[in-house]
C-alpha cells in the first residue's frame, strides 16, 4: 500500500527562527541608522545634513535594508506569491477588496475615537508624521512615493505582522493582533514622543493602532503577509496622494 501524501499547506508560522532575528536587526538598523549617521555628521561637520544629503542617505538605508530582508526571507515571500498563485486571481481580488474595507472601516472608528477625545479632553494634536508626510510628498515625488507606497509598507508588515506573529506562534493569536497593533501605532508617533508630546502621541496611537489592528487581523485571517502588505500599499497610496494634492494646494 501507498503512503498517503498530504499536501502542506503554507502558514504564516512557517518562519525559521533565525530569519526572525534578521527582522529584527534590520528593523533596529532601519530606525537607528539614519539618526547616527546625521548625529555623527554634525559632530564632525559642524553642521546638519542638508535636505539632498537626508534623503539620500536615507534612500541608501531604505534599499540596504530591501535588499537584505528580500534576500535572507526570499523561500518565505516564494511562499507567499505560491499560495496566491495556488488560490486564484479571483481569491486574490477578493481579499485585497475586503481587507481594505476593513482597514477603511477600522481607520475611520480608529478616528473617531480620537476625536472624540480630543473634543473631550480638548487636547491639541502636532501630527507631526501626517505634516512630515504632507512636506516630502511635495519633494523628491518618485523616491519618497517608493518608500511610503513600497519599501515602507514591505518593511512594516515584516515586523510588526510577520515577526509578531512568528514570535508568538498562533497559539497566543489575540497577543499577536494586539501587540502589533500597539507597535505599529506606536512606530508612527515616534516624532511626537521625541518630541515629548505624550498625550498627543498617545492620543494620535489610537487611529494607527486601529489600522495596525485591521492589518494584524487580516494577516492573522489569510495567513499570508503580501495580502496586508497589497492593503498598506493602497491605503498609504491613498494618504500620499492625498498628502501630495493638499502640499501642492496650500
Amino acid at each position: 500500500m501507498g503512503k498517503n501524501v498530504v499536501k502542506k499547506e503554507y502558514h504564516f508560522t512557517e518562519i525559521k527562527k533565525k530569519s526572525l532575528l534578521i527582522i529584527f536587526i534590520m528593523l533596529v538598523f532601519y530606525l537607528t541608522i539614519g539618526t547616527v549617521i546625521s548625529t555623527s555628521y554634525t559632530l564632525i561637520t559642524g553642521q546638519a545634513l542638508n535636505e539632498i544629503q537626508s534623503n539620500v542617505f536615507l534612500w541608501a538605508i531604505d534599499l540596504v535594508t530591501t535588499a537584505v530582508l528580500l534576500f535572507s526571507l526570499w523561500y518565505f515571500i516564494a511562499g507567499s506569491f505560491k499560495d496566491l498563485k495556488e488560490k486564484g486571481f479571483a481569491n486574490l481580488i477578493k481579499w485585497i477588496v475586503l481587507g481594505f474595507l476593513f482597514q477603511l472601516l477600522m481607520a475611520t472608528a480608529g478616528y473617531t475615537l480620537m476625536a472624540i477625545i480630543v473634543f473631550v479632553g480638548k487636547i491639541h494634536l502636532s501630527l507631526s508624521n501626517q505634516t512630515a508626510v504632507s512636506e516630502l510628498a511635495k519633494r523628491f515625488v518618485l523616491i519618497n512615493f517608493i518608500d511610503v507606497v513600497i519599501i515602507g509598507p514591505f518593511i512594516e508588515e515584516l515586523f510588526f505582522r510577520v515577526f509578531v506573529f512568528g514570535l508568538l506562534k498562533h497559539k497566543k493569536l489575540i497577543l499577536s493582533i494586539v501587540l502589533s497593533a500597539l507597535l505599529f501605532g506606536l512606530a508612527h508617533v515616534m516624532r511626537e514622543l521625541i518630541q515629548g508630546e505624550i498625550v498627543s502621541a498617545l492620543v494620535t496611537m489610537i487611529m494607527y493602532s486601529f489600522s495596525g489592528a485591521a492589518l494584524a487581523i487580516l494577516y492573522a485571517k489569510r495567513k499570508n503577509f503580501m495580502i496586508p502588505l497589497i492593503v498598506h500599499s493602497l491605503w498609504n497610496l491613498m494618504g500620499f496622494s492625498l498628502s501630495l494634492l493638499r502640499g501642492f494646494l496650500s
